[in-house]
């Protein structure tokens, strides 16, 4: 497929997705790469959802029945991931300790049509810092499973494999965005005081304010992840979180951008999702986040990650935006990762293999550095960097 052709048919499965287009419309000969695409990003589901409620679902399970597999997958999925969810909430309710759900377990039952329709590959949940370690060992106890975590300096987020056969991934959060010592991070407490109860089928769920998520979606999509790891998913996220919370206030997302120092992030993710899904903004939107933008916002982090690049790049952007302090104390943990991380990362069925793994981990991040180095020379002409390197 030429980017014209796959440009052509991310629209066409916009359109299809939201279901502001008669499938009938779309070209016969279309039709492969659409279903391509969409398996590829995730939106088999909710492209299966939206023929079956155009009347098409006889044409549907004759032509692409991998959508109807995908969408009965998603649902099994689905009840296993909730069934996650609840147990360590009730675990942490127990304790004491307020949990706030984030991105897709979330968003699942509030804005979308059916929750198996938002597929996802892992739990997220966020806690205070401070009851950060307690809240670990407490679900630790209640399921017998390790928990997989640099320290908590060098980490945003702890891991632990739940469920059955451990296949659900919960990401336990203490900070968002990056590390607590990064200038990218923002302050957990005050976004576990941003969030609200909402009613869904399996009784209440905590997660953030629709404006407040909707700032963190764009943050993470543009500041953490980047445009170059581009995910259709995130801002039809951005798209479903406008379009179906009632009341929606936008002061609230220009003020709280502004404060939190991510109007660049915001501006640039509800510009692609419009390209994308003709999301509905207000009129000058985008113009007043240019004009709340502080002095002191640093939009080089956005712009940086737009050129993607090997794992060394990405961590390589993540120390541009920490002091030097910071750096060494993450490259430490980075470089000697506790055991229990080593074994959730590396898959090691015994203890005693971990030490051996270390030397293969140092081996593997001196070949990305050699590949980024590779790349940077490739890139001299005359004795002078080209434009782009600098």
């Amino acid at each position: 497929m030429t980017i014209t052709q796959e440009n052509a048919r991310i629209g066409d499965l916009c359109r299809l997705i939201l279901g502001t287009v008669d499938p009938q419309d779309i070209a016969e000969t279309a039709w492969p790469q659409v279903v391509q695409l969409a398996l590829r990003e995730r939106l088999g589901p909710l492209l299966s959802w939206q023929l079956g409620q155009a009347g098409l679902t006889t044409w549907r399970d004759e032509h692409y029945p991998v959508l109807v597999n995908t969408m009965r997958r998603a649902a099994t999925y689905w009840l296993v991931m909730e069934s996650v969810r609840q147990s360590v909430e009730k675990t942490l309710a127990d304790g004491q300790i307020p949990v706030l759900w984030l991105k897709g377990i979330a968003l699942a039952q509030t804005v979308y049509p059916q929750a198996s329709l938002r597929p996802m590959g892992d739990v997220d949940a966020l806690v205070a810092p401070e009851q950060f370690r307690t809240a670990l060992q407490l679900i630790a106890q209640a399921t017998g499973q390790p928990v997989a975590s640099l320290t908590d300096s060098a980490a945003m987020h702890a891991v632990m494999m739940l469920g059955p056969g451990q296949r659900i991934k919960l990401e336990l959060h203490h900070s968002l965005l990056d590390t607590p010592i990064s200038r990218l991070s923002a302050d957990a407490n005050w976004f576990m005081g941003q969030g609200q109860w909402f009613s869904t089928r399996n009784g209440g769920l905590y997660t953030l304010k629709p404006e407040i998520h909707l700032i963190y979606l764009a943050a993470h999509a543009i500041l953490q992840h980047g445009e170059a790891d581009f995910r259709l998913l995130r801002y039809l996220d951005l798209h479903q979180v406008i379009t179906q919370s009632p009341d929606f206030d936008w002061q609230i997302v220009l003020d709280n951008s502004a404060d939190l120092g991510w109007t660049y992030a915001v501006e640039r993710a509800l510009s692609i999702s419009q390209a994308l899904f003709a999301t509905p903004l207000p009129d000058g939107l985008l113009a007043k986040l240019q004009a709340r933008r502080r002095f002191d916002e640093d939009v080089s982090i956005a712009v940086r990650k737009q050129q993607g690049g090997n794992r060394w790049d990405v961590t390589a952007n993540r120390f541009a935006s920490m002091s030097w302090p910071a750096r060494l104390q993450i490259a430490l943990g980075l470089a000697i990762p506790p055991r229990a991380y080593m074994r959730w990362r590396y898959q090691i069925d015994a203890g005693w293999k971990v030490p051996f793994y270390y030397p293969y981990r140092w081996l593997d991040v001196a070949g990305e550095v050699l590949k980024t180095v590779g790349k940077l020379m490739g890139r001299r002409s005359g004795g002078k960097w080209d434009a782009d390197a600098r």
